[in-house]
């Protein structure tokens, strides 16, 4: 240490306590800012700044302890359901006692889990905290009963229902789409929904399509499920490497117009721009984001996934094979045979689409000849 000798002063030195919060998330993301896509840039933007907001901006990144991270991962727990329409509101008044509206647990661990990743990578890189404060913070929740699902398939009740209301029968106006009126217009919130049915894609899948992901020409038509991303359009992904599929349109999709909707789009735009570019990317980057709450049912066991599990139904009922089901759905074929070979044929695939014991027939339900 320093000797003071008689007759001199000697200054204290400052003592370094390392970057701030605000500071060491800024070179967080400088370091991955060329490895990220800008998508995913923005949602951890949006993520990291509730860790921020939280925490205090000017907080030593050092002084942040377990007991900090512990009490913010239940703040995100209390998050409403609707938390990223309030872009003006704090972090604290986007949380609710009420329990039944809050945000999913799914949901919150998509927000959680980037503050855990961001620590890791504070601790690894050049040291800037010495313990990892977040490290032994989970997100825990409580098991379903056994044999409880937390999603189930439409019933062909409920899909009546659904199909039935204005939005697809007969709206008001483009703003006013459950109110009875004259008016059917078809975009994404109309065509989405029975994307889904018909294909059971995932919704992030459908609303990343470009207008050349429709192959209606083809001998047999179908949806490309890609990750291409040529410069200037915008940017995909795809969940796995299974998710890269192509998907046959079924013949009621055709008798719904489908393809004139496609047609019409492609004299609008340019083939890489978005089929349903209406539908806007929402504040964690993902165009599905929006739409997921417009898509509101009053079971929480009915979401847009459920029709996945319908359309396996679907597909099951029929007799198809189920590595032909795991190709349309985009699920890894975990079978011997399944590494070996390009898979099944587009042609197979169209044939076991064709085939699907769907519960109903919405050109049957609408009473609709097909739209020219």
């Amino acid at each position: 240490g320093l000797v003071a000798l008689p007759g001199t002063h000697v200054e204290a030195m400052p003592i370094y306590k390392g970057p701030t919060l605000a500071e060491a998330i800024e070179q967080y993301f400088n370091h991955h800012e060329k490895s990220w896509r800008p998508r995913t840039l923005k949602a951890r933007k949006w993520q990291l700044g509730y860790l921020v907001e939280f925490c205090g901006a000017a907080r030593p990144l050092s002084s942040i302890t377990a007991h900090d991270i512990r009490t913010f991962r239940n703040s995100i727990l209390s998050l409403r359901a609707n938390h990223g329409r309030s872009k003006s509101q704090t972090f604290a008044a986007k949380q609710t006692d009420n329990v039944e509206a809050r945000i999913s647990p799914k949901t919150a661990v998509v927000i959680f889990e980037p503050t855990k990743a961001f620590f890791r990578w504070a601790k690894s890189n050049d040291g800037l905290i010495d313990t990892n404060p977040a490290e032994d913070i989970r997100m825990t929740f409580p098991k379903p009963p056994a044999g409880q699902r937390s999603r189930r398939p439409f019933e062909a009740k409920e899909i009546i229902t659904l199909f039935s209301c204005p939005l697809f029968t007969g709206c008001k106006s483009l703003h006013r789409r459950l109110d009875p009126g004259d008016k059917i217009i078809r975009d994404g919130k109309y065509w989405l929904p029975i994307l889904g049915y018909y294909t059971g894609a995932r919704l992030g899948e459908l609303v990343q399509l470009s207008i050349d992901d429709i192959k209606i020409d083809d001998p047999f038509p179908h949806i490309d499920i890609n990750d291409n991303s040529p410069a200037g359009a915008d940017l995909k992904s795809v969940k796995s490497a299974a998710g890269l599929r192509r998907i046959p349109i079924h013949p009621d999709l055709i008798k719904l117009g489908f393809d004139a909707f496609v047609a019409k789009r492609k004299k609008q735009d340019k083939p890489k721009v978005r089929l349903f570019k209406e539908i806007k990317y929402g504040c964690d980057g993902q165009a599905s984001t929006e739409y997921s709450k417009i898509f509101g049912l009053t079971d929480p066991k009915l979401v847009f996934h459920s029709w996945r599990h319908g359309i396996e139904d679907a597909l099951r009922d029929a007799g198809v094979q189920p590595y032909a089901i795991d190709r349309i759905v985009g699920h890894s074929d975990q079978t011997m045979g399944g590494k070996y070979g390009n898979g099944v044929s587009l042609p197979i695939l169209n044939e076991a689409v064709a085939s699907m014991k769907l519960p109903v027939s919405l050109p049957e339900l609408w009473k609709i000849e097909p739209i020219k």
